[in-house]
């Protein structure tokens, strides 16, 4: 039993005395209660509401609030906040029936070690009670999905058969010297929409665990840099990707491509819900399950050591009911109008064919998180040692901020300065950049890296815009136009460089530029 160090009961009696009795015999035991003494239903129905209490002591020799009427409020709550029964010695039979009424526990006056005791019991089982409810819906599902797995692979075995008829069939047509000109766009219609059946097959499959997987050996924090690369590609301009790598060499045994392709749909289904742009955090930390762990149980996997990837957005969040269906296939919380499709129930058929787990945890309004839950790949003898980046990378050079109205180049500079050792953030425009900036830390901040030629605002404007909020920060102009700007060549603390140029000579120059070893352009 876990050691009570404090607890919160909301104490329904008049008797002052017992309540403060109670308060010095936990003190002296250095538990440290915290009592709020009721002697109406007032107010009770807000406190079984709340998750602030732990439990309810109902003082028996009350006259003015009947034991009843406080058991059927907690059922008109739902709420699970146990009753403990405090009253003078009862016979056996009359405590059996506050038992049947629907009491938790029951302690006799004056026996505080007792409900010492049952505090303590009411507190853990409890807390059994929730993390059991936590895993409800992973449970369910887990327990579901062979069904739904078997479904799907015998779906799409049989639409597979019919479409190679199909397209046989299409191709002999096409084929046909003798088939007239305007029926040949009706036989290419046909092969378009056979191509978009077995596209669909294929994400079937994937749900199904039917296709064939190129398992590889793979570094975790290398996969991250790909994955982070992927993503911005991906989700747009109007939402920063932030990545917490593990803080030593991990590796999994996974298909990379299929991995990407898996997670690119949780980047999916959170862009949809933050269409005014957002945050989208991706953690990975290490997690140890003991075959005890209530979650091994409800999940379907081993225990043992696992790579445990956190997706975390700033959308708008699920509801409870939603929650319990969201792996489902065609479920979809999108509203009227948008097609239901099987982006997360796949992202699920991927991660069971990894022999690992995914849960999600949301509320209304506090955005998502979506846990991935891989196992750890152990080589036997060798001590797994830290790929190489890059000949330049250091173990930590703070922040930059990235700003080009290019897509392409923005993605590629941001690649380079993240496996260099830099925090990355980046903007398509010199006024999304300033809205990055207020979300950055000032003392972490030390180049601003940005294109000189964009619309609205130009990178010396820009330039000059940052430079009034942090005075001293470094600035790297790169632009594909050659180097004869008199603004950009006369700009403070700053070098221009020239596009193209490859990462090697870039982050040379960069390195020495704000180490203070290259020559500022002046």
């Amino acid at each position: 039993m876990n050691e009570l160090k404090g607890f919160s009961s909301v104490f329904l009696t008049r008797d002052n005395q017992i309540v403060n009795e109670i308060q010095r015999f936990f003190e002296k035991k250095c538990i440290y209660p915290h009592f709020r003494q009721m002697d109406s239903m007032e107010g009770l129905g807000d406190i079984l509401r709340s998750n602030e209490w732990d439990n309810i002591i109902y003082d028996n020799g009350m006259t003015n609030v009947d034991l009843l009427e406080v058991l059927k409020s907690r059922e008109r709550e739902r709420s699970s906040l146990p009753v403990i029964v405090l009253s003078s010695e009862m016979e056996n039979d009359n405590i059996a029936d506050l038992f049947k009424k629907g009491i938790d526990n029951f302690v006799s006056r004056s026996k505080y070690d007792r409900l010492l005791d049952a505090i303590s019991q009411e507190r853990e089982l409890r807390e059994r009670k929730d993390q059991s409810k936590k895993y409800k819906n992973l449970r369910e599902f887990s327990n579901r999905y062979e069904l739904v797995r078997r479904f799907a692979g015998g779906v799409s075995h049989s639409i597979n058969n019919m479409l190679m008829v199909i397209l046989n069939s299409a191709i002999f047509l096409k084929d046909d010297r003798g088939l007239l000109p305007h029926l040949k766009e009706d036989v290419e219609e046909i092969l378009n929409a056979v191509q978009r059946g077995q596209s669909y097959i294929r994400n079937l499959l994937m749900l199904a665990g039917g296709h064939q997987l190129n398992m590889q050996i793979i570094d975790v924090n290398s996969f991250l840099y790909k994955l982070a690369d992927s993503l911005r590609r991906g989700v747009g301009g109007n939402i920063d990707i932030n990545v917490t790598r593990l803080q030593k060499s991990v590796e999994i045994k996974a298909d990379e491509n299929i991995l990407l392709s898996a997670f690119s749909k949780i980047a999916d289904n959170s862009k949809y819900f933050m269409p005014r742009g957002g945050e989208f955090h991706i953690k990975t930390e290490l997690v140890d399950f003991d075959s005890q762990d209530e979650f091994v149980e409800a999940a379907g996997i081993k225990a043992g050591e696992y790579v445990k990837f956190t997706f975390s957005d700033t959308g708008v969040g699920i509801d409870e009911e939603s929650k319990a269906h969201i792996f489902e296939p065609y479920y979809t919380t999108k509203g009227l109008g948008i097609a239901a499709g099987l982006g997360l129930s796949i992202l699920y058929g991927i991660i069971w064919e990894h022999n690992g787990a995914v849960d999600v945890d949301s509320e209304l309004n506090k955005g998502t998180n979506i846990y991935v839950y891989l196992p750890v790949f152990k080589r036997d003898s060798k001590e797994i040692l830290m790929p190489k980046v890059s000949e330049y990378a250091p173990k930590k050079r703070g922040s930059v901020l990235v700003v080009d109205d290019d897509e392409d180049v923005k993605n590629i500079l941001i690649r380079v300065f993240s496996e260099e050792g830099f925090n990355v953030s980046s903007a398509v425009n010199g006024l999304g950049a300033i809205v990055m900036l207020e979300k950055m830390k000032p003392k972490d901040l030390v180049a601003l890296v940005t294109d000189v030629i964009m619309p609205n605002m130009n990178g010396v404007e820009l330039a000059r815009e940052v430079r009034q909020k942090y005075k001293d920060v470094k600035v790297i102009f790169i632009s594909g136009y050659p180097d004869n700007d008199q603004e950009v060549l006369r700009f403070e603390n700053s070098i221009f460089i020239q596009k193209p140029i490859n990462r090697q000579d870039l982050m040379k120059r960069v390195k020495e530029f704000i180490s203070g070893e290259e020559s500022e352009i002046s």
